[in-house]
């Protein structure tokens, strides 16, 4: 198993758990649109959420496990996970519940921002080390 599938497995089974303990704090009945941060549901008193936060999460958690599979899924799953976290961290900065659809303000603005940055430094660092490259295949014309 190379690092980024190690990495895959890691943060997918992360999300997983986040998810189930989203749920636990959020029940898993869709309340209306209108959720603001001060009424959301908070996570270890910090993290607000919702059900479709937990959704979110359990997206990448199952994610993360299938991409485990193969070294090149993993790469790719860590680059594109970790650039729609930093993407989520932006507008989590500006726009902290996506018009009541999801809380990500708050703390989550520099949590999203540390799951990117170490999603796409392991991405680029494993992309750019021979030592955990997946074996190579030769062509037929040499």
């Amino acid at each position: 198993m190379s690092l980024m599938q190690r990495v895959a497995a890691i943060f997918g089974v992360t999300f997983l758990a986040v998810a189930a303990l989203g749920f636990t704090v959020t029940g898993v009945a869709m309340p209306g649109m209108g959720e603001t941060m001060e009424s959301a549901p908070r996570l270890f008193g910090l993290f607000p959420l919702n059900v479709t936060h937990n959704l979110v999460h359990l997206a990448f958690g199952l994610w993360g496990v299938l991409a485990a599979s193969r070294h090149g899924r993993a790469i790719t799953y860590a680059f594109v996970s970790g650039v729609l976290y930093a993407i989520l961290a932006g507008v989590g900065a500006f726009w902290p519940t996506m018009a009541g659809i999801v809380p990500i303000g708050g703390y989550d603005v520099g949590l999203h921002l540390a799951v990117a940055i170490a999603l796409i430094g392991c991405a680029v660092y494993s992309a750019t080390t021979e030592g955990d490259a997946a074996p190579a295949t030769t062509s037929p014309r040499g």
